[in-house]
């Protein structure tokens, strides 16, 4: 019994550290995309205009493209960032 009890609390701290770990990966990951939104994109327009795109379900890969095509300067990092912010179902909002 002390055995499985013993498994089972090492299983719970791997899978709440994995969890943890996961979470602090999405937030650097928001933080870096609304960085790069930022200073990239809200140049041509406000943020609101993306929040709204984001929150009604747009396409946000193909909106990049586009913009990226009419002279977004975005680098390649940068294209990658942003393209796993807009995957997240629902992107963390940046904390101030």
């Amino acid at each position: 019994m002390k055995i499985i009890f013993t498994a089972a609390i090492c299983i719970f701290a791997i899978s709440t550290s994995s969890y943890a770990s996961d979470n602090l990966v999405k937030k650097s990951n928001a933080t870096k995309a609304h960085s790069i939104i930022d200073k990239k994109c809200t140049t041509c327009h406000s943020k609101e205009k993306i929040d709204l795109a984001l929150s009604s379900g747009k396409d946000m890969n193909q909106i990049q493209k586009e913009m990226v095509n009419k002279g977004a300067k975005l680098s390649s990092n940068e294209q990658e960032v942003l393209g796993i912010f807009w995957k997240q179902a629902k992107p963390i909002a940046q904390s101030k």
